[in-house]
């Protein structure tokens, strides 16, 4: 199990695509965060998401995926245009007898934020809807983008702490046709269904695309996604700072350290007195 991306494009049909596989990511964010697959999957494949999306924007903004149902499931994901990802997730609980699948969401609200490093963040919101994850990224996308889109996730639980999390992202070029739009969702719908996905490495379901889709096939990116958390004890230390003085001291009175858990990566930070009293340095 080896975690890749490929991007490339079906020139004749003037379609962009994008294959991931971040088995190897979902599958740590799975055991630090101790999920059951239920949320593991919407984990995986909300990470995913915001990785198809960070394909499509420019290549210095990050973007962010959160969303939250009546359930209380949430989940928060980050990718940007390379890879580099984190995600968390929170539990929530079914009402008892209900009898949903694993797969499905309740309603809410899903929003995407887009970060860049010289402007403003750029937050976009829709209604989640009771289906997939799938079917409500379409959604986003298609009221956004007003352009074709199609997505086939698949994610399987292998083993305790093991997670196969495959995707693929489908998208029609402003030169697409309506012709062009029919036959590639025809042979995506045909073609790709759930044991394609989950019994073949994405470097051999791109080798198969001439034959899926009846054309060649030009790959124009291929690298590997890697999970990295951007936290550290400088922006800990901030957080603390915006408390003030006198909540922090009352805090390391009354439990004698302060402990700082990342709710992504679970690193821990540790402050004793000597530390607090460099945060607050004396005029």
């Amino acid at each position: 199990m080896s975690d890749l991306f490929i991007t490339g494009i079906l020139p004749q049909s003037h379609f962009r695509f994008t294959l991931i596989d971040c088995s190897e990511i979902c599958s740590h964010l799975d055991r630090i965060h101790d999920l059951d697959f239920r949320m593991s999957n919407f984990l995986s494949k909300t990470m995913m998401g915001a990785f198809f999306l960070a394909r499509m924007v420019k290549e210095d903004q990050r973007i962010s995926i959160q969303w939250k149902d009546e359930f209380k499931h949430s989940v928060l994901a980050y990718s940007n245009h390379i890879g580099i990802m984190k995600g968390v997730a929170y539990p929530g609980e079914f009402a008892k007898g209900d009898i949903r699948n694993e797969f499905i969401l309740g309603s809410g609200i899903l929003k995407v934020i887009r970060w860049s490093p010289d402007a403003d963040p750029y937050q976009s919101f829709t209604t989640l809807v009771e289906d997939t994850f799938e079917t409500n990224l379409i959604k986003y996308i298609n009221d956004s983008e007003q352009q074709l889109t199609m997505i086939y996730m698949d994610t399987q639980s292998i083993s305790f702490g093991k997670i196969a999390a495959k995707g693929l992202f489908l998208q029609a070029l402003p030169e697409a046709t309506d012709a062009d739009r029919l036959k590639i969702q025809g042979f995506a719908d045909a073609n790709l269904n759930r044991e394609i996905m989950s019994n073949k490495s994405i470097e051999e379901i791109c080798n198969e695309f001439p034959a899926i889709f009846q054309e060649e096939v030009r790959v124009l990116d291929k690298d590997k996604p890697h999970l990295i958390c951007d936290c550290s004890r400088m922006k800990i230390s901030q957080v603390l700072v915006s408390l003030g003085e006198q909540e922090v001291r009352e805090i390391l009175t009354e439990q004698g350290k302060i402990e700082v858990e990342c709710e992504f990566c679970k690193s821990i930070y540790n402050y004793q007195d000597e530390d607090v009293v460099k945060l607050f340095p004396k005029e």
